[in-house]
Order: structure tokens, then C-alpha cells, then sequence
């Protein structure tokens, strides 16, 4: 052999035919632990980090406060806890939103049975044409407020002299 393959290292592997050889995962790879499932689920409740940690982890009692609140940040930090959270969240904002639909949708068929029904006196069919009427989805009888932003860039003694004299006007005192 010469100096050169001597400083090189041989390309060996292991083989064997009784025991496989596994990659231990790292712990980014992962899946979240049935504990921090339950601490994101309680903190997408509305639990405090540290009320979450003590239900979801079964925090002794003689606990310091301070390691609780240590222990529970780092396991909110948790980029995977995180991520977890926040599709709670986003299910739980997509589900109010659904029920709102179908609450909208059955508000409104009430509605038009009540409207078309000739049984009902004339008040009632006009009181449920008006209630359809101002929904968001007519929204022909909405309330809308106009307001004008001509005078943005006055200053406080401009504005306090025209109320003034709109005031003068008003009351009729020129």
C-alpha cells in the first residue's frame, strides 16, 4: 500500500441478517406527544400556558410556579405546539363561520315562509319582507353612515373657531 491509501479510511458496512438497523428520528421529525396534543388543545381554548401545562401535564401540587411557567413556554415554543394551536384556532374560526352560514340560511327560509304565507295577516308578511330586507345578504334597508373627512389637517384652533361659529349660527347669534 502506499501513503496515500494508508491515510484514507476504508468504506466499510455493517451487514447482517438477524438485526436491521434503524435511523433514530430526530426530535423535529417527530410527531407531537398525546400531552402536547392536549396542551394545545387547551390553550386553543382559552387555558393560560401555565393552566394548560399543569391539566395537560399532571403537575405535582408542591410544583414550583416558576418551573411550571418555564416548562410551559418552552412547550408553547415548540414550533410543532405552535403550528398545532394555530390550526385549532383556524378550525375553530372556520366552524363559527359555517354555523353562522347555516343559522343565516334557516333564519332566511323562516323568513320567506312567514312572508309568503297568506294565512298571516299583511303585518307580518311586511315585517318579514323588511327582516329579509336587512340582512347582509339584501341589505336594502341597512343603515349607512356618510361620514366626510374634509377637514383632516386643520388645527385645534381652526376646528375650535369653526365650531364656534357654526355654533353662533345655530343659536342664531350673528
Amino acid at each position: 500500500m502506499s501513503k496515500k491509501d494508508k491515510n484514507k479510511k476504508p468504506n466499510l458496512k455493517l451487514v447482517s441478517d438477524k438485526v436491521k438497523i434503524t435511523k433514530i428520528p430526530k426530535a423535529k421529525d417527530q410527531p407531537l406527544t398525546s400531552k402536547q396534543l392536549e396542551f394545545a388543545q387547551l390553550v386553543a381554548d382559552g387555558f393560560t400556558k401555565a393552566d394548560a401545562f399543569r391539566k395537560a401535564y399532571d403537575v405535582s401540587p408542591d410544583t414550583k410556579e416558576k418551573s411550571i411557567h418555564e416548562m410551559a413556554s418552552k412547550t408553547f415554543n415548540n414550533v410543532k405546539v405552535i403550528s398545532r394551536i394555530k390550526a385549532i384556532q383556524h378550525q375553530k374560526a372556520e366552524d363559527q363561520r359555517m354555523l353562522g352560514i347555516k343559522q343565516a340560511e334557516f333564519i332566511m327560509k323562516q323568513l320567506e315562509k312567514e312572508a309568503t304565507d297568506m294565512d298571516n295577516n299583511s303585518a307580518s308578511r311586511i315585517r318579514a319582507l323588511e327582516l329579509m330586507g336587512k340582512t347582509h345578504m339584501v341589505g336594502l334597508f341597512a343603515d349607512k353612515l356618510e361620514i366626510k373627512s374634509e377637514n383632516i389637517n386643520m388645527t385645534a384652533d381652526e376646528l375650535e373657531y369653526q365650531l364656534k361659529d357654526k355654533l353662533q349660527k345655530l343659536l342664531g347669534n350673528n
